[in-house]
């Protein structure tokens, strides 16, 4: 399972080696899960899943514009992977998704559960570094 860093999406030479990183586990027998928590950027104009997928064969997915951000699941099976794909906005529960143990055998990943229990672990003085400051109405 990688969560993408907005560096990996923004650096080109860092977004390439990524890319074939998760298409040679794939077509090496490995399943991969891959969170990008960030829109498409000028590097990755359908979405990093896409071109992951296309590396692999697969048609180029069109992100839906009001999902920007993509939850994909990666079945390295035979005689061709197999992905499944989920577009999420901010604000929106993250899905479930499947963690793929072998072939035709996968466990449910609780995405948002786990998402929100690491969160509520985080001390108060980190989350005042991760949370957007408060903003003060102007006087009208």
């Amino acid at each position: 399972m990688v969560f993408v860093s907005h560096d990996t999406k923004g650096k080109t030479a860092l977004l390439a080696p990524f890319v074939r990183k998760v298409v040679r586990a794939v077509s090496e027998g490995v399943h991969a899960l891959v969170i990008d928590p960030f829109p498409a950027t000028r590097r990755t104009p359908h979405g990093l899943h896409s071109l992951i997928w296309e590396e692999l064969g697969g048609e180029r997915f069109d992100q839906p514009e009001d999902q920007p951000l993509t939850l994909a699941a990666y079945e390295s099976a035979d005689p061709a992977p197999r992905c499944y794909v989920e577009p999420v906005a901010v604000g929106q529960p993250l899905p479930d998704m499947p963690l793929f143990l072998e072939p035709d055998y996968s466990i449910d990943l609780p995405v948002e559960a786990t998402y929100l229990a690491a969160w509520a672990a985080v001390i108060p003085q980190d989350r005042a570094l991760l949370e957007p400051p408060a903003t003060t109405p102007l006087p009208t």
